[in-house]
């Protein structure tokens, strides 16, 4: 989804027209049909404005890429030094965990509460999309697979738009 299509995405599950999200920002409205169609990019500022109005995080905007292990692992060394991670497993007779037990969980109720949740709905996206690969039909598989999309979406909206705010000084558990 480009930004302006993620724009319009959020902007109509709160029910707003380009109008109100334009009142509701102080962009023109002409800027804002711009952004929705694509033919401008809104600077950060803009961006701020845009997701405080949508009640989102202006993360949500953002297209992370993981195109090596080390995109992920540097979350995962953030969390680390956040203190808000926990890793699980067996360890050796050398006292390094076995890569083959090795698990991990976030320090955070919040987070384990919205991973739990998204790991439900995946469930049935993934349930959705072996039965339109198993399905002949191919009408009835691209219906399948249009509601796996809209699954997806409507999951990471409703986690997105959770609005939590994490402080940075959560205690952790002892």
């Amino acid at each position: 989804m480009t930004i302006g299509e993620q724009i319009r995405f959020y902007r109509e599950k709160i029910g707003y027209t380009q109008a109100m999200l334009s009142q509701e920002t102080g962009i023109p409205l002409g800027t804002i049909k711009k952004y929705e169609i694509s033919n401008r990019n809104p600077k950060k500022v803009a961006m701020d404005k845009i997701a405080h109005a949508l009640r989102i995080s202006p993360n949500a905007f953002c297209d992370f890429k993981s195109d090596t292990a080390g995109d992920i692992l540097s979350i995962f060394f953030f969390l680390a030094k956040e203190g808000k991670i926990i890793f699980h497993g067996d360890k050796k007779e050398d006292g390094k965990y076995d890569a083959n037990t090795l698990t991990f969980s976030f320090d955070m109720p919040i987070i384990q509460n919205l991973l739990k949740e998204w790991a439900d709905n995946l469930d049935t996206i993934n349930a959705l999309r072996a039965q339109a690969e198993t399905c002949a039909d191919e009408s009835i598989r691209a219906m399948l697979l249009s509601r796996v999309s809209e699954v997806q979406r409507e999951a990471e909206y409703n986690l997105i738009s959770s609005q939590i705010l994490i402080p940075k000084d959560t205690p952790s558990k002892p």
